[in-house]
């Protein structure tokens, strides 16, 4: 499965475009570019070589969240996970993280469950939110077309049902290992995220 194509710059359904964006791509800082958030796509384009850039469609992200704890990530950004590995196009040497976690895959392919990483961090700090909520939309407006369960299924009675078949009230906060581990604000495209005590 391809979960990152060749960097298209989208013209219609531009939901928010942010300049001096920089990307960390697994563990790799691939340097600083131009964001576009657009209705089916998320994109961006290295300022410097505009070989390096990508787009990706939104049910490809798994997950994407707002990160203002130095203690996960030096700098505040958004992280956004996609479920499987995937190589930058433009990019001849692929990230040491990347790597690893391949290795580990072949090593131990049942036990072992490969993600791409991305870090998306503004110049401007103050349009985190404003990035946040347009990726939000877009991934509402995208649903992942091989998601067998259905709403009926998944909500009922003021009650839905997490990734890990975890099951909260409306009332309730999402708790999960890895939500923890990272300290995020996030979403995983259902709806609204969770509040946290470091998000403004």
């Amino acid at each position: 499965m391809v979960l990152i194509s060749t960097f298209t710059a989208p013209i219609e359904g531009l939901k928010h475009q942010q300049p001096c964006v920089r990307v960390v791509f697994n563990d790799k800082d691939i340097g600083k570019g131009f964001l576009y958030i657009n209705e089916h796509v998320l994109a961006w384009q290295n300022d410097t070589d505009s070989q390096i850039g990508f787009s990706i469609e939104y049910p490809h992200i798994s997950l994407h969240a707002l990160s203002r704890d130095p203690a996960s990530f030096p700098h505040p950004c958004i992280y956004i996970m996609l479920d499987g590995h995937a190589e930058l196009p433009g990019l001849e040497n692929e990230s040491n993280g990347a790597a690893e976690q391949r290795d580990e895959s072949d090593s131990d392919e049942e036990n072992t469950i490969e993600i791409t990483e991305i870090r998306l961090i503004p110049d401007e700090v103050e349009s985190l939110e404003t990035i946040f909520n347009a990726i939000r939309v877009c991934q509402e407006l995208n649903p992942d077309p091989q998601d067998s369960v259905s709403e009926e299924e998944e909500y009922f009675d003021g009650e839905y049902y997490g990734a890990e078949g975890d099951m909260y009230d409306d009332n309730m906060e999402p708790d999960t290992d890895q939500m923890n581990a990272l300290n995020l604000n996030g979403s995983d495209g259902r709806g609204d995220a969770p509040a946290f005590e470091d998000a403004d």
